[in-house]
């Protein structure tokens, strides 16, 4: 049998002791009207819970103070759930601090509200390490975010010293220099630079410099000005199977 069970059979039983003595002895009504409101009402004092509970008074009465329950003193009457809420709070402190014996006293005590509670801290608690495991995710991903803006950062970096080095080794996949494109497409012959350089400046290329072992520096044409002046060029030599690259000169020039 429960404890809660226990008290309201206890409680009644009380009932009846009072109403028996009532009509042998003519007893006041006061006192058995407070214990039948009390037993409906299921209120209980410190007194009681230390009893209950097995815990000391001053245990049960500072626990009850936290929670601002003492205005009364041993006469302050708490519903179950605040008497449930102080219990649960003993057990806790209990376990956290230790103390066996308050422990194996106050263990098995239950009320018709303690698994409610129970569920209700279980519940908070899971919630407060979901909310602490989302936190700890979006703080990592916000550092895996700022970590890949630096990868980018590094790697455009890098990209552009290759490109750089690639320009100056005239080996650029974007800007090709006269002697290049020459060797690549040995049917043009001679390429005449002027067309090359005036495009340049109509579509808005710069020209850029590269350095050769034979010209020292030599100017380097967009991929664009030399599709627009020339049809079909070859641009790496795995495409030199393709045959005849025709200037269109007076083409779209």
């Amino acid at each position: 049998m429960s404890p809660e069970k226990q008290e309201l059979i206890e409680l009644l039983e009380e009932v009846n002791r009072m109403l028996n003595e009532r009509v042998k002895r003519n007893a006041k009504e006061a006192p058995l009207q407070e214990v039948i409101k009390r037993s409906v009402q299921k209120k209980v004092t410190l007194p009681e819970i230390a009893k209950i509970s097995g815990a000391k008074y001053s245990t049960v009465a500072n626990y009850a103070s936290k929670a601002g329950w003492t205005r009364n003193g041993r006469m302050t009457l708490l519903s179950e759930f605040q008497a449930t809420i102080i219990i649960e709070a003993m057990k806790q402190g209990a376990k956290a601090n230790h103390s066996n014996n308050l422990l194996s006293s106050i263990e098995g005590v239950e009320t018709s509200q303690s698994r409610v509670l129970r569920l209700q801290i279980l519940n908070k608690q899971m919630q407060e390490i979901y909310n602490a495991e989302i936190d700890d995710l979006r703080a990592e991903n916000k550092g895996l975010i700022a970590e890949n803006e630096e990868l980018k950062a590094e790697n455009k970096q890098i990209e552009d010293k290759a490109e750089m080095l690639a320009e100056t080794l005239d080996e650029s996949k974007l800007w090709f220099s006269v002697k290049r494109i020459m060797e690549l497409n040995k049917e043009l012959g001679e390429i005449p630079w002027k067309p090359l350089k005036d495009l340049s400046k109509k579509m808005g290329y710069e020209i850029k410099k590269a350095y050769d072992a034979n010209y020292g520096l030599v100017n380097l044409y967009h991929r664009d000005v030399w599709e627009s002046l020339y049809y079909a060029v070859v641009f790496r030599e795995e495409d030199m199977y393709i045959p005849n690259s025709i200037p269109i000169f007076g083409g779209q020039y």
